[in-house]
């Protein structure tokens, strides 16, 4: 099979006119350095520089479907780990809900080759001002991820009450990269009961990344958000927090958020949150089933008011083959006597819409 596929690119060498003037002779691709095997097997469709022609010109010179990326951009480098670059160069692109015209070079080159050269692709881009893929750990329920997104989110809420009517709020947000490091957010909250429609809130945000550690797998962040009321007698507030994650291996994360709450208005005008994550990593591909808990701790910072804490048990699964869709579901439940409430049905349905459409790769 390896034989084959370098006939292939041998072929491909002979007939496509960007790539005439490359020596044929030089065939045996596991013992090239990667920029020289980028322009014998990859420069065809990714273009010479790695560029992907972004003039428009990829119609014209190549027979894709689909625009291929610009490998220079730096967001688009440092959006996936260097994992999911190495399984695209393996296994071709359709196994990961990609285009089936990415062949897969597992029969052609070595393990050690293909990694060879996917960081090779992957520096093409490089630039230390972006945190890197392998740090953008799935978002849990509760802690705030530490990682700068461009997303749409729906998230659902619902309390169940004893003796009072049951409570939902169904969140609509929406997250942009805004640079190497920042993110801004937009949130719109209506919250209503069996008998009423009961308020609505409206969230803004700003979030940026304030240091990182690929070796070290950890990512620390910093943001404000404030709220408001269109309907609905809460009063406005302003939320400060600190959020980071810590990698541990391949196989496992911890994350921790610390956010101060201020409603100057209320009686109560400040009270601070902590959340502490544990969560565990299985993927298949881009496919990725996450299992988490999270410990939510709360205590008005007046004097002598009492904690109020609880524990959601939570899964985060990606269905999609690409893995730019994911659903999370959960449970929280009180760990305090004076809950006014018996369990609330967390959740949440995520589209990276930097990844491509909600309906493609699946």
């Amino acid at each position: 099979m390896r034989k084959w596929g370098i006939s292939v690119i041998v072929f491909l060498l002979g007939t496509h006119p960007l790539l005439a003037q490359v020596d044929t002779t030089e065939v045996d691709l596991n013992h090239l350095p990667a920029p020289r095997l980028f322009q014998i097997a990859c420069a065809q469709c990714h273009g010479p520089d790695g560029r992907g022609y972004p003039d428009g010109a990829w119609r014209e010179l190549t027979a894709l479907r689909v625009p291929p990326p610009d490998f220079t951009d730096p967001l688009f480098s440092s959006l996936e780990p260097l994992a999911d670059w190495i399984g695209v160069i393996r296994e071709g692109g359709k196994p990961y809900g990609l285009s089936i015209q990415m062949p897969a070079f597992g029969e052609a080159l070595s393990e050690e080759k293909i990694r060879e050269l996917a960081e090779y692709l992957k520096s093409l881009g490089a630039d230390p001002r972006y945190p890197p893929g392998e740090l953008a750990y799935p978002r849990l329920l509760n802690a705030t991820k530490p990682f700068p997104e461009s997303e749409a989110l729906w998230i659902v809420w619902q309390e169940n009450r004893p003796h009072r009517p049951t409570i939902r709020k169904a969140t609509l947000y929406w997250a942009q990269r805004w640079g190497p490091r920042r993110q801004w957010e937009l949130k719109l909250t209506p919250e209503w009961s069996a008998s009423s429609y009961e308020a609505l809130e409206v969230e803004v945000g700003f979030k940026q990344a304030l240091a990182h550690s690929l070796s070290a797998q950890w990512l620390l962040s910093a943001g404000l958000e404030a709220a408001f009321y269109l309907k609905g007698n809460e009063p406005w507030s302003l939320q400060p927090y600190l959020t980071g994650i810590k990698g541990l291996g391949e196989r496992a994360a911890l994350h921790a958020s610390l956010r101060l709450l201020y409603e100057p208005t209320s009686e109560e005008p400040a009270l601070l949150r902590w959340v502490l994550g544990g969560q565990l990593l299985m993927a298949n591909r881009a496919r990725l089933l996450a299992p988490a808990i999270e410990w939510v701790g709360e205590r008005a910072l007046a004097s002598g008011a009492p904690l109020h804490h609880r524990l959601v048990p939570q899964l985060f699964l990606t269905p999609p083959r690409r893995g730019h869709v994911a659903l999370a579901l959960g449970v929280e439940f009180p760990l305090h006597r004076q809950a006014s409430y018996r369990y609330r049905l967390r959740g949440f349905l995520l589209w990276e819409f930097l990844e491509g459409p909600f309906w493609e790769g699946w």
